[in-house]
């Protein structure tokens, strides 16, 4: 029975990227360091939001992942991109029946789905934490929780859609990859809430769901097209 190339290689590059010690360390090391800075900074966050206020550490988690996941999801998935083609790694699917936009999604779907998994493992030691410290736990409360881990794939994926964009776009240059995803990268999750900043579609949380999915997809699009016209 055929399979389909865009998950074969998603599942190589997957296991690829599972195996790296850049994703241990997401793993493991990044939510230690994070309960650790909420442990040291929470009394400040306390006095900053003044008396009766304090920041729970599944928010603090939540806030802090939202920061950064994108952030790496976004360079290590254009660096991966110029980096293979350095390397002359795609000239050897030139003979192969497989759609060149099969690689970038591969590259796309593995390196998100890590990245949310480690987002998600810092949030939920953040909401382990705050249930052995008495914090109530209710079905709004794990709602929210799920909007929480929703909105930072989503802001992930975008992000690293514009990595995948600009690691193309940027060809040789892993330097140049790197400073358009920062600069210009980092600022599509914004995008689709452009319309809230006018007071239009505001607390429409599902409705900018499906507008960042769509944006997502837009840009993969066009990833895909300055790809097919690069030169191997």
């Amino acid at each position: 029975m055929p399979t389909n190339p865009t998950l074969l290689l998603t599942g190589d590059e997957f296991r690829g990227f599972a195996k790296s010690k850049v994703m241990i360390v997401l793993w493991v090391l990044m939510p230690g360091i994070a309960l650790v800075g909420f442990l040291l900074l929470r009394h400040r966050a306390r006095l900053e939001l003044g008396p009766g206020h304090s920041i729970s550490a599944k928010q603090y988690m939540g806030f802090l992942e939202s920061g950064i996941a994108g952030a790496i999801a976004s360079v290590l998935v254009a660096v991966e991109i110029v980096s293979d083609r350095s390397r002359n790694v795609y000239q050897l699917f030139v003979i192969r029946p497989i759609r060149p936009e099969s690689l970038l999604w591969a590259k796309f779907i593995a390196i998100s789905v890590l990245v949310i998994i480690a987002a998600t493992i810092s949030m939920s030691i953040g909401f382990i934490f705050d249930a052995t410290e008495g914090r109530p736990i209710d079905a709004d409360e794990l709602l929210q929780s799920g909007k929480a881990i929703l909105a930072t794939a989503q802001g992930v994926g975008l992000a690293c859609a514009g990595g995948v964009l600009f690691g193309v776009l940027a060809k040789d240059s892993i330097l140049v990859a790197v400073v358009l995803v920062l600069q210009i990268g980092q600022n599509f999750i914004f995008i689709p809430q452009i319309p809230a900043f006018f007071g239009v579609m505001q607390n429409q949380f599902w409705l900018w769901t499906a507008i960042t999915f769509a944006f997502l997809f837009a840009v993969m699009w066009i990833a895909g097209i300055a790809f097919r016209r690069s030169q191997f």
